[in-house]
């Protein structure tokens, strides 16, 4: 499964959010002290319909035995109060668990579910021994075909519109509904928007600067990826004050699109070209292993934003996947980690000796 390339840079990290309590304590409260909403399911809301890319799908009662495929949907679940019996394993976590889900799971003192592999596509014979009685792809790629072969299995809820595609609101609404906890589904949102809301009013200099979100590869001369606004990472950072730099049309019209079957589809842009990528803020997934490449071969220097001290570098096994994924645990995870580094880079970007009229 492809990621956005991810690192960590010389940004707030752990340390720096704990000196941001200071000023955003509310971070803390919440982000992973176990499931949201852990009531019974209602069962008078079945059966339910539920419309996706490749029709409808109807859930007759409450599923006990879910699987899930693709991105957030057990991270979903497990914040309604629902433990899946399989859910997939990270390529950019060596094919294990997120930290966020992880944590979430222990919180529930329950057993952590089934994992299995979806690099060549679902993987029918671990699905079929599970014996689930829903599966939920809410946030996957799965094609036509392979909804097919999977609904011979168990009813499946596929994502509604673009593969990899879909936001954490719908995501969550969505299995909310599929799993007799629409209530609850709604009243998670809602605490999550909130919990942005005061956490935005912590860092003014977050609303209305502009970003960038790509990724970067220490291979020298390597394209950057640029991801637009129908990507998630873009699309949660948006939620965050930020806004996308108008620069990105330009990466529209002259980039080239990278077709991907795992994950969102960048745009890729010549490393040479770098400094055309105008924003006040780049936020910059990097691979872990690379990250010491990337510093001594300049890679990151090109960007306008770096001048300024207003890159802000995210790791791909977890910060990075956290946006990628976009799920309410994700959202949380991201709260903790980017928001804070996201703040300091529009700091820089603003007020720092790089600044504009400065």
């Amino acid at each position: 499964m492809k990621q956005p390339n991810g690192g960590s840079g010389d940004h707030l990290g752990r340390r720096g959010f704990l000196a941001a309590v200071a000023v955003s304590p509310l971070l803390l409260s919440g982000c992973f002290g176990g499931a949201a909403s852990q009531g019974s399911a209602d069962t008078g809301n079945f059966p339910v319909t539920i419309p996706h890319l490749f029709g409808e799908t109807t859930v007759t009662k409450v599923p006990t035995r879910i699987a899930t495929l693709g991105f957030a949907s057990q991270d979903a679940c497990v914040e309604l109060g629902v433990v899946p019996v399989g859910v997939p394993a990270y390529e950019a976590r060596g094919f294990g668990t997120s930290l966020w889900f992880g944590k979430a799971i222990t919180s529930m003192n329950a057993v952590m579910p089934t994992q299995y592999r979806e690099v060549d596509g679902p993987p029918y014979d671990s699905l079929k021994s599970l014996k689930p009685d829903l599966i939920l792809a809410v946030n996957s790629g799965i094609t036509r075909d392979e909804y097919d072969t999977l609904s011979k299995i168990a009813p499946v809820i596929a994502y509604p519109g673009t593969p990899f595609g879909t936001d954490w609101r719908t995501t969550t609404l969505t299995v909310g509904k599929a799993i007799g906890r629409s209530q609850a589904a709604k009243e998670l949102v809602a605490n999550i928007e909130k919990e942005i809301a005061k956490a935005k009013s912590s860092y003014s200099d977050l609303a209305g600067s502009s970003f960038l979100y790509l990724g970067a590869s220490s291979v020298p001369g390597a394209d950057f990826e640029v991801y637009d606004e129908n990507s998630n990472p873009v699309r949660i950072l948006e939620d965050f004050g930020v806004v996308p730099s108008p620069s990105l049309d330009k990466v529209k019209a002259q980039g080239k699109r990278q077709i991907v079957r795992y994950g969102v589809s960048p745009l890729l842009w010549e490393s040479r070209r770098g400094g055309e990528l105008q924003a006040d803020i780049d936020v910059v997934a990097v691979n872990m292993s690379e990250r010491a490449d990337i510093a001594k071969n300049g890679v990151l220097d090109v960007l306008p934003a770096a001048k300024r001290n207003s890159l802000a570098v995210v790791q791909n096994s977890d910060d990075a996947l956290a946006l990628l994924e976009a799920s309410p645990l994700g959202v949380k995870w991201v709260l903790w980690t980017v928001m804070p580094e996201l703040a300091r880079a529009a700091y820089q970007a603003k007020h720092g000796s790089g600044a504009a009229g400065s």
